[in-house]
């Protein structure tokens, strides 16, 4: 007689412990690596900051090196220094101008300590507490940032150079554009007017006319209301709407200048972009391409009515000049 074999599958009991230990390694290690970038991206937002903090320093001390007293240099710095920090993590710009080195007066060869703080915010985790430096007070990396320079005043009120383009370029370096905003901008005026205050659109080259237009608008003889209504190019920029014209003559007379002298055309030059062209002014002050900062003057300031290729390239060409000559 047969045997029969009755074989009873017994139910597999799934151990739902087994593997945790892999899983919860895997969750550590997760959260360590996330850890681990979030303070990288951390340590490379502080340095981009920091970053601007020294560069607006720099930029700001050979401003105030080259302004007209200690009050003007605590404006113009703290002015440069709000357009040279483009970067979202730094907040409360602050900055200071004072006597340095045992100076008390405002004279050529005084020197001067600059000191550009601000608060730089990163993106950290919430236990981060870390220590920057042995006996460091810093135990974050967000906080705030202090970054100082020592400069001298280099002169009362005259133009640094021997020439036009060399003093504008001094300028325009020490009123907050990098030497590429600078050349770019130069590149421009090149064009527009030949680095030269007193032209007249339709008379650039006919200095004698241009000297005499000069005296006539500086005695009155052509008021203001005349002025501001010849709709033709007049200056380095050779501006021409009514409005700037308008703006530049009412700067001028506030300066007890000419029309036509340099300095108070540069003034307005640089109070225009820091007010009405903003855009243009943070890529002057901020950019290392001397063809970018050719071709946003170009497209977004002068706006003249040819901006083909031809005349980018051109303008370009000239600035490549400049800054190839000053930099």
């Amino acid at each position: 007689m047969p045997v029969k074999c009755n074989y009873i599958q017994k139910e597999k009991k799934i151990k739902w412990t087994r593997g945790s230990g892999e899983f919860l390694s895997l969750s550590v290690v997760a959260v360590m690596v996330t850890y681990v970038i979030i303070m990288i991206t951390g340590f490379l937002q502080l340095s981009a900051a920091t970053s601007q903090i020294t560069k607006a320093v720099s930029t700001a001390g050979r401003s105030a090196a080259v302004c007209t007293s200690l009050e003007d240099a605590q404006k113009q710095v703290q002015r440069v220094a709000e357009t040279a920090i483009l970067s979202e993590n730094i907040s409360g710009i602050q900055t200071s101008v004072d006597y340095a080195g045992g100076s008390t007066s405002w004279e050529p060869g005084a020197y001067l300590k600059v000191t550009v703080s601000a608060s730089v915010h990163t993106i950290e985790p919430f236990i981060s507490r870390w220590i920057l430096a042995a006996g460091s007070e810093q135990h974050t990396l967000s906080g705030n940032y202090a970054k100082s320079v020592i400069v001298s005043v280099e002169n009362g009120d005259d133009l640094i150079g021997d020439t036009n383009a060399e003093q504008i370029f001094n300028y325009l370096t020490t009123h907050g554009m990098t030497p590429e905003g600078a050349a770019g901008m130069m590149g421009n005026l090149q064009a527009e007017s030949g680095l030269n205050p007193a032209a007249v659109q339709g008379h650039s080259h006919d200095a004698t006319y241009c000297q005499d237009y000069l005296a006539r608008v500086d005695s009155g003889e052509i008021t203001r209301a005349e002025f501001v209504s010849e709709n033709r190019g007049f200056g380095l920029a050779q501006w021409t709407s009514r409005g700037r014209r308008g703006a530049l003559y009412d700067h001028v007379q506030r300066s007890n200048a000419s029309i036509g002298d340099l300095e108070a055309q540069l003034e307005y030059l640089v109070q225009e972009l820091q007010t009405s062209y903003r855009m243009v002014w943070n890529v002057l002050s901020t950019t290392h391409s001397v063809r970018a900062a050719s071709d946003i003057v170009l497209h977004s300031y002068e706006a003249p009515a040819d901006q083909s290729a031809a005349v980018e390239l051109l303008r370009f060409s000239y600035a490549l000049m400049f800054f190839n000559e000053f930099n």
